[in-house]
């Protein structure tokens, strides 16, 4: 197999994780909040490399988690007391990187004079908007997927082309 084409495969388990893994909509909503909002902090290449690391640790553990449950549901048909505790430990492994994610969170931002400047900017009208828009969409983004929220934009286009058309 070519490296393109692994690559490409990779990537193809990346996208079925975010389609079908609310928690991982949840990891990366968040991640992209933290490194939008990581440019007022003028941080250094090691807190950086600290957070990139972190998220990717996060994210890559939810994948894992993803891969175990799915193994799992395929090869049990029924219940079983073993899946379960399988599962509710891989879970239990991303519950302890998010935590620990959250805490590495609260030292390389607990900087309470740049929090205070970030909330004084979204007092402006505008960034407040922009701020509350995007809260909205990544809500509307983890609730529903990148799946469902393509069906009904196609739905919605479908109604739209149908009522000029007449």
């Amino acid at each position: 197999m070519s490296f393109l084409k692994s690559f490409k495969n990779a990537l193809k388990g990346i996208i079925y994780c975010i389609n079908y893994e609310k928690n991982m909509r949840i990891h990366t909503v968040i991640a992209l909040y933290v490194l939008t909002f990581s440019k007022y902090f003028n941080l250094s290449i090691e807190k950086y490399s600290i957070l990139l690391l972190t998220i990717a640790l996060v994210i890559s553990l939810e994948l894992i988690n993803t891969c175990v449950e799915n193994i799992t549901d395929s090869l049990i048909d029924k219940y079983s007391i073993n899946v379960k505790i399988i599962k509710d430990i891989c879970a239990g492994i991303v519950l302890i990187a998010a935590i620990v994610a959250i805490v590495i969170g609260v030292l390389i931002f607990g900087n309470i004079n740049i929090i205070f400047n970030i909330l004084i900017n979204l007092l402006n009208i505008k960034n407040l908007t922009v701020f509350l828009s995007s809260l909205c969409l990544s809500i509307y983004y983890i609730i529903y997927g990148p799946i469902k929220i393509k069906n009904n934009l196609c739905k919605l286009i479908k109604l739209r082309t149908k009522g000029y058309g007449k």
